[in-house]
């Protein structure tokens, strides 16, 4: 046997030694409304492609009619016609007269947007660019099925004139993304990964906001650049305000029926019977109208479906007062409100068949004479006048990026009470609580367990090995013998004192080799002999194996602890694999089958 395949061996059988082993786009709030990203270039026939230079800013666009005729306009004013055809998936390419010339360019995946380079073909079929910017001279922020006219300067100076829209934005290396804000008072990011969602917007003449998350506009170095507010952190530039460009409203049209319509917003119902009331919920994600539940009360607390929401909400008394879309207003009075609080409201969310979420309390804290409740685009104002003192309106937009956040309500003008409110927990919250708990017992319980049969293990293991250990002494021949006769012999001491660190191996197998639980009786292949020994604390902590020609008195050892080697003495020139490898395989399964037997009483 070669000295390599002998080595491979020895690491079978007997473990080797081991070597010792700026964010996203849109990142002003998560999850992020989703817009599809750009189709591949060869798919936009007939739609406008709008695209803006990246020295410049400057936006250009280029309608691609389904005829192979595409109209260029350039920020300038000026136009241009060629022809154009898709050369490859995402190539494009125009001819701007008859010369048989083509400028060709390339889409690459660039945030909702893409990139515009310029590329040149190649014999081996491949599309190679002019640029070393591999997105190209220009940035495609959209494309829109039609043909439309761009504003060459779409930002006037007052964002109030460029919203309800969108913005389209570059985050340098990062990618087009947009912001949408839409005239019932939602908005978005747009980004081309997240769930859809809906949020609270609101814009001024140099800001916008989504969900209170604001970015201010400034002008530097002639670009539109956007600072995150608070933080000054920056958040791209914008290339392009497209007004009147947005989403469907978030918010469904009441229908008709026994509803007070408005102008501005969807309808507000006022039922008769206070205390029971059939509402519709509202699915945003999937804007769609699920099945009517019925919302009632049950020692105060409502009750949705049959089922009630917060158990540890108990009010004297509750009434719904105003019902619209999957909301309800309730008035409520009890012990858990301030002294000298007669009274006070919670809107009630309704988000499913058996479950909502409900703000924490607001009002004026005195008796009611009137409750207004008006829808102003995506927002809920409620205006309460009490029976004396000045009335308040109160803000509630019903929708929350995170539908663990307790809902948003405000004050708008007027006064208002404050009223200090403990945290509470739905029937869904006290489910998964009491589950956790459940689930932190069991596992405890399992923890311990485990425990008690690890100790047990122990002392078994301990047993047997006390049943096995002798003291680890020579029988005085080798033949016949064991390890430590292999050990006595002077040219074995001898390679062991010459080893690398022979003077601590010496005192190691010592002290440690005074008795052995595992010591058999050599085996002889001609003039070799192979022994082994494990240590007193079992073959897992500690082997030995030595083979040994008393014909030439060559030797090698190698000691183990669990996976390492701990030293080794000796040479592996001098053995014959051929006629050692039955006997080197014959100790090593005795080594594991004790290994097994001392560990779990398994032979």
């Amino acid at each position: 046997m070669h000295l390599a395949a002998l080595a491979y061996r020895l690491s079978g059988h007997l473990p080797s030694l081991r070597g010792l082993a700026a964010s996203l786009v849109g990142v002003l709030i998560a999850p992020v409304a989703q817009a599809q990203p750009l189709p591949d270039l060869a798919g936009l026939a007939g739609h406008t492609v709008f695209g803006a230079t990246v020295e410049s800013h400057a936006v250009w666009s280029v309608y691609l009619g389904p005829d192979g005729r595409a109209q260029f306009t350039y920020a300038s004013g000026g136009t241009a016609e060629a022809t154009w055809r898709a050369a490859d998936r995402n190539v494009l390419c125009f001819a701007f007269d008859d010369s048989g010339e083509e400028t060709c360019k390339r889409g690459s995946a660039y945030g909702i947007g893409s990139g515009w380079s310029t590329v040149y073909p190649q014999s081996d079929g491949q599309w190679h660019p002019y640029q070393e910017d591999p997105h190209g001279s220009s940035r495609i922020f959209a494309a829109w099925p039609g043909r439309y006219s761009h504003d060459p300067a779409s930002f006037t100076g007052d964002l109030r004139e460029s919203f309800p829209g969108r913005a389209y934005i570059d985050l340098p290396g990062q990618g087009i993304y947009g912001v949408e804000i839409r005239p019932d008072g939602t908005g978005a990011i747009l980004n081309d990964t997240g769930p859809r969602n809906t949020e609270s917007a609101e814009y001024g003449a140099r800001h916008m906001c989504i969900h209170g998350e604001c970015l201010d506009l400034q002008i530097s170095d002639g670009r539109l650049q956007l600072l995150k507010r608070d933080g000054d952190r920056f958040e791209g530039h914008v290339l392009y305000l497209a007004k009147g460009r947005f989403s469907p409203p978030a918010i469904p049209d009441e229908p008709a029926g026994h509803a007070s319509a408005y102008d501005d917003g969807p309808a507000v119902i006022y039922p008769r019977d206070g205390s029971t009331q059939i509402i519709q919920p509202v699915d945003f994600d999937a804007w769609e109208r699920p099945d009517a539940v019925r919302v009632d009360f049950k020692d105060g607390s409502p009750r949705i479906g049959g089922r009630v929401l917060v158990p540890v909400f108990r009010p004297d008394h509750a009434t719904i007062v105003a019902v619209t879309k999957g909301y309800a207003l309730i008035r409520f009075g009890g012990p858990d409100l301030p002294e000298n609080c007669v009274e006070a409201y919670r809107w009630l969310w309704v988000t499913g068949p058996d479950h909502g979420q409900m703000t924490p309390p607001f009002g004026t804290c005195a008796e009611t004479a009137k409750v207004d409740v008006t829808w102003q685009g995506g927002i809920i104002l409620a205006t309460i006048t009490p029976d004396s003192g000045a009335p308040g309106t109160f803000r509630y937009f019903p929708g929350s990026k995170d539908m663990g956040e307790p809902l948003d309500v405000s004050l708008v003008s007027g006064d208002a009470a404050d009223i200090p409110w403990m945290a509470e927990d739905d029937w869904k919250a006290i489910e998964a609580r009491e589950a956790a708990e459940r689930r932190a017992a069991e596992e405890a319980r399992d923890a311990l367990a485990r425990k008690e049969a690890k100790a047990r293990e122990e002392r078994q293991r301990a047993a047997r090995l006390d049943a096995a250990r002798r003291t680890a002494e020579p029988f005085g021949r080798i033949a016949g013998g064991n390890l430590f006769d292999i050990l006595a012999a002077d040219s074995v001491r001898v390679a062991i004192g010459e080893s690398s660190e022979g003077v601590l191996l010496t005192e190691f197998l010592q002290e440690q080799f005074t008795e052995a639980t595992f010591l058999p009786e050599n085996r002889q292949a001609g003039s070799t002999y192979i022994g082994a020994a494990c240590g007193s604390a079992g073959c897992k902590e500690l082997r030995l194996i030595a083979i040994y020609d008393a014909e030439t008195d060559a030797v090698f050892g190698i000691l183990t602890s669990g996976a390492t080697n701990l030293a080794m003495f000796g040479a592996l020139d001098w053995i014959d694999g051929k006629t050692v490898a039955t006997g080197l395989d014959a100790v090593s399964n005795e080594i594991q089958r004790e290994m097994a037997w001392q560990s779990r009483g398994e032979r």
